[in-house]
């Protein structure tokens, strides 16, 4: 399987959406629903709330052009899959499963308990392909409001003509069971510069509250070169590749500074996180320090806590006040 670059849709994204929309539709013509490939695949417009909002991610090719995409509504404490489209040329890639994992690692980013859906029950590529990754079918009464007035909507529209239901999938413990396959740490290379930068960015503005000003400054993401040529960047991968990386800053005073840490947003919660930071531990004993440092902004409090990180010194950052946080190591 090759590496599923996803990324936040962008405004000059969305008629190339409509367009997928509208060639992934076509496939239900096989099965005699001409009514749902003939239906409106939507507009700019329509799109451009959840662009605008970052609930809509795309999977692009080589040119960064989408492939596929997927748009998320908040409904009842859940993330719904409002659609999740393939375009037909590139159907049966694994590019619809990794938009629905994407999307997982986002609502529990977003502390949102479950993934939530409506489908076709007898349609090969809906009901059963949702089953296999995990969702199960909601009797009526277990519908919450919301999910009722999308499916009152869907009546409306005709949609009902093929039996249709909704979907769920819990998020309790959601990474626990998935785990980092075979994921392994190396120095990163010069030439990965780019990419790992691109990494970045697509990590925090997955997983930060400040989205939207990053997305206006793509170009304020870079990793210093000397980083590289001091050997201080180190990157983990598996067999799909680069999945995340750190950089631990030589000892002062005892102490190395854990410059960066970024994790693919699909990966979150996996454990590639932990696996960076024991990476770090060892290579902080190694250079005879007593200790890791680092400065957390408010959404990384949490995950440093997870991994024995402890401190509440409120210190600057640049965008609001955080946390100086220490991880005590054995030399």
């Amino acid at each position: 399987m090759t590496t599923q670059r996803i990324r936040p849709a962008r405004p000059d994204d969305l008629p190339v959406l409509v367009a997928i929309e509208r060639t992934a539709s076509e496939t239900f013509r096989t099965l005699g629903m001409d009514l749902v490939a003939d239906d409106d695949p939507g507009t700019v417009d329509e799109l451009a709330p959840y662009a605008a909002d970052a609930r809509a991610f795309v999977s692009v090719d080589a040119d960064d052009q989408p492939i596929a995409y997927l748009l998320l509504d908040l409904i009842d404490g859940a993330a719904h899959i409002e659609q999740v489209s393939v375009h037909r040329f590139h159907a049966r890639r694994g590019l619809g499963r990794a938009l629905i994992e994407h999307a997982a690692s986002w609502a529990v980013a977003h502390r949102l308990r479950a993934l939530t859906l409506t489908t076709y029950i007898d349609v090969p590529w809906n009901g059963p392909y949702y089953e296999r990754l995990g969702f199960t079918y909601l009797r009526a009464d277990e519908e919450t409001p919301g999910l009722r007035a999308v499916r009152a909507r869907e009546r409306a529209s005709g949609l009902d003509a093929w039996p249709r239901a909704c979907m769920s999938r819990s998020l309790r413990d959601y990474g626990a069971t998935l785990g980092p396959k075979a994921v392994s740490i190396r120095p990163a290379l010069a030439a990965e510069r780019r990419a790992l930068e691109e990494l970045q960015f697509r990590a925090s503005i997955h997983s930060t509250r400040y989205a939207d000003v990053l997305r206006a400054n793509p170009d304020a993401i870079e990793i210093p070169p000397w980083q590289f040529e001091q050997d201080l960047v180190r990157v983990a991968e598996d067999g799909d590749g680069v999945v995340g990386f750190a950089v631990l800053l030589p000892p002062v005073d005892g102490a190395c500074e854990l410059d960066a840490i970024f994790v693919e947003p699909d990966r979150m919660r996996t454990g590639i996180g932990r696996k960076l930071i024991d990476d770090a531990v060892a290579s902080a004993r190694r250079r005879g320090a007593n200790r890791i440092e680092v400065v957390a902004n408010p959404d990384a409090v949490d995950f440093y806590e997870r991994v024995g990180f402890a401190g509440n010194e409120t210190v600057a950052t640049r965008f609001e006040p955080g946390r100086r946080m220490h991880l005590l190591v054995d030399s």
